[in-house]
């Protein structure tokens, strides 16, 4: 049996995962790259105005003339750019929906690090990169373009605020990998797991030494980055600038229903039919005066009936918001996705057990239903109790 990984060591691994920076051949795929690149030297000092793409182009052009700590503020200047763009401008149409998801799938997959290692051994250089970032404001006007069409909302007006936001959650994170990256200590104990991974590139086995050894040095790293994590912490707790912001849904798409026993497991399902709806756990969950509330509000001849579960929380407060629902005719694709409100990390803890789930009412999509992918986030409900519910059988 092969270990599982720990989600804090996959936070971990996401943050300091890149070993250095990609090639002008590596981030120039697709459409939305084309015509990104600004010379190094034009993009260090025009940095406010470009977007995402254009960010991280012009890193990779920096690291291959050698400016290592330019193209380490691109590219984290690109980072930050590109999620508060993703943050407030919703995708217009199908292609601009794709152009979205290949910038989100680049950056988790090869442009999200903090860059090489080995130059945050020069403090003082690394000291002087955030500074920068700490005083770049990244600039948003009428005919701004993050690399797609975005539908117009009144939270643009926060652009700014949210920019902000972004760099100082970004920074928190840099600034404590910075710490870890001289800690002697740290580097001792993370070579030697990097060792025992590399003895077990299918896993480490459970009951093996080499997983128990791999174990504790895990531990010990863990305390060591909470020791020196002090910026994070800082931040734990604070509220975005967004929380309390119902999600901005497409056209044609309403909230209907929130529960608090769904299933057990999380996921969602699309319902075409009424037969469909009532021969589901929703019967269980609903009494039959709410599930016939809830059905009567759909028409099932243009319409369906979508459900986000968010499995087994321990912390949720009971705010649950259905956050989109999406068909792409491009790629066939019919994605929804929901929220869920949990206590804050800084207040005291409290845990009660509850299955939340939320109902909405969303335009048919094209052609047959599609099979239904989704997307589940927490965000910070304040010091909130938590809220129970038992789990309903699917």
């Amino acid at each position: 049996m092969a270990a599982r990984r720990n989600p804090a060591a996959l936070v971990l691994a996401v943050l300091i995962g890149l070993a250095g920076f990609c090639a002008q051949a590596d981030v120039r795929q697709g459409g939305l790259w084309d015509d990104a690149l600004i010379p190094c030297n034009a993009a260090v000092k025009e940095s406010e105005r470009l977007n995402g793409p254009q960010l991280f182009s012009s890193a990779a052009d920096c690291a291959e003339q050698g400016r290592e700590f330019d193209a380490l503020f691109l590219q984290i200047a690109g980072q930050i750019r590109s999620q508060t763009d993703m943050r407030l401008l919703q995708p217009l149409g199908d292609k601009d929906q794709l152009a979205v998801a290949e910038l989100y799938r680049v950056i988790y997959q090869r442009l999200g690090g903090a860059g090489p290692r080995r130059l945050y051994s020069d403090q003082a250089a690394v000291a002087q990169v955030f500074q920068q970032l700490e005083s770049w404001n990244p600039e948003f006007h009428p005919g701004y373009n993050p690399g797609w069409e975005y539908r117009s909302s009144e939270r643009h007006a926060l652009y700014a605020e949210v920019a902000r936001e972004t760099t100082e959650h970004r920074l928190a994170q840099l600034k404590d990998y910075a710490a870890l990256a001289v800690n002697p200590r740290y580097a001792t104990l993370e070579r030697e797991a990097k060792e025992i991974q590399s003895r077990h590139p299918g896993g480490i086995p459970a009951k093996s030494e080499d997983f128990a050894r791999f174990t504790v040095l895990y531990r010990e790293m863990s305390r060591i980055a909470r020791e020196v994590g002090s910026h994070q912490r800082a931040l734990s707790g604070k509220q975005s600038v967004l929380a309390g912001l119902p999600p901005e849904l497409e056209d044609g798409v309403k909230q209907v229903f929130t529960g608090l026993n769904g299933p057990a497991r999380s996921g969602s399902r699309t319902f075409a039919k009424e037969d469909q709806a009532r021969a589901s756990w929703l019967s269980r969950a609903l009494t039959e005066n709410q599930l016939r509330s809830t059905l009567a509000q759909v028409d099932f001849t243009k319409e369906v009936l979508v459900a986000v579960y968010f499995g087994r929380r321990t912390t949720a407060t009971g705010t649950v918001h259905f956050s989109g629902a999406r068909y792409n005719a491009l790629s066939g694709s019919w994605h929804v996705t929901g929220r869920v409100g949990v206590r804050d990390n800084s207040c005291p803890k409290q845990e009660a057990v509850s299955h939340p789930f939320v109902l909405a009412v969303a335009p048919r999509p094209a052609g047959p239903t599609p099979s239904t992918g989704h997307g589940h986030s927490n965000f910070g409900d304040g010091c909130k109790p938590p809220v129970s519910g038992a789990a309903t059988p699917e």
